[in-house]
């Protein structure tokens, strides 16, 4: 049996001092704990930003490579467009040259045409004057000097 004014809240000195002393050792080791984690965290932190160099590098060259297949790719786009509206171009004035030539060759046509016809007029009349003329009487004058 032990009286409760013999009872303490806290522990006694013996165990107090032993726990310092624990907690003392603790302590005069955690700088070497920290300063190997600092060395460690320093030597990633170098590795890392090493690596976020090269990455920043390439991803700019990327890029830059990506800008220039845009381009080149809106200028093939470009291009084959224009090339399709060209073709269209070139079926429309081929389209209108075969047109034209129809058109040429039946003036040309139109215009022998016309000349056969004004030469076969002109046949018909010399036949018709060479058939009449020969029929008609000229009349002579009688004439003084003709009559000798």
């Amino acid at each position: 049996y032990v009286l409760t004014r013999q009872l303490l809240d806290t522990p006694v000195a013996r165990d107090r001092l032993a726990m310092a002393e624990n907690r003392l050792n603790e302590l005069l080791q955690e700088p070497g704990k920290l300063s190997t984690q600092l060395a460690t965290a320093q030597t990633t932190m170098a590795t890392l930003q090493a690596s976020y160099d090269t990455l920043s590098q390439e991803k700019e060259k990327l890029d830059n490579e990506l800008e220039t297949i845009r381009r080149t790719a809106s200028d093939a786009i470009r291009i084959s467009n224009e090339r399709n509206e060209l073709r269209k171009l070139v079926a429309q004035l081929t389209h209108q040259v075969a047109e034209l030539k129809q058109e040429n060759r039946e003036l040309n046509n139109n215009s022998n045409q016309k000349w056969f016809m004004i030469g076969a007029g002109i046949i018909i009349l010399g036949i018709i004057i060479g058939l009449t003329l020969p029929h008609l009487r000229f009349q002579r004058r009688k004439n003084s000097w003709g009559s000798l």
